[in-house]
């Protein structure tokens, strides 16, 4: 059986996994069977990830975190690889249940930050709100970041 043809979205998104793993390699230190194993997946499935370009909302969330990249940026290119800080860890935050509209604080962030930013970055702006939003929503109720990433973008267009 020859070597499977990929897709240009499935080839771009093994692009992004390639590149976060060599970031863990050069930066981090960590070996791609440390990387799996951080990922609760075997080194093969790892190794599936880049032959088959796919690979789950889950296991994308826990490879950004375990190579410390910026998950927006892993599903879907936009903004930049620029790490997680490593210093926030999720034990920090007291856990609890928010009534917050995610959209609301959304907007709110993104008005900040296009103060501080010069009108050609108003959309830098909106993506910066949306990882930032999905953080907190992360870190207060432990929601997936590509979940509510993936819900601000449907309901922004």
């Amino acid at each position: 059986m020859g070597k499977q043809r990929l897709t240009q979205s499935q080839q771009l998104l093994v692009d992004r996994i390639e590149e976060a793993l060599s970031h863990a390699k050069t930066e981090l230190g960590k070996t791609k069977a440390q990387v799996a194993l951080e990922c609760n997946v075997t080194a093969q499935a790892l190794n599936n990830w880049l032959r088959r370009g796919t690979i789950s909302k889950q296991s994308m969330t826990l490879l950004a975190e375990a190579t410390q990249v910026n998950p927006l940026w892993l599903y879907t290119g936009k903004g930049g690889i620029r790490p997680v800080p490593a210093e926030i860890k999720e034990s920090e935050y007291p856990a609890y249940q928010a009534n917050i509209d995610k959209h609301l604080m959304t907007k709110s962030i993104e008005h900040v930050f296009s103060l501080f930013l010069e009108e050609t970055s108003q959309k830098k702006a909106s993506e910066l709100a949306k990882y930032v939003t999905a953080y907190y929503f992360k870190l207060s109720n432990g929601e997936n970041i590509l979940d509510t990433i993936a819900e601000l973008q449907k309901n922004n267009n």
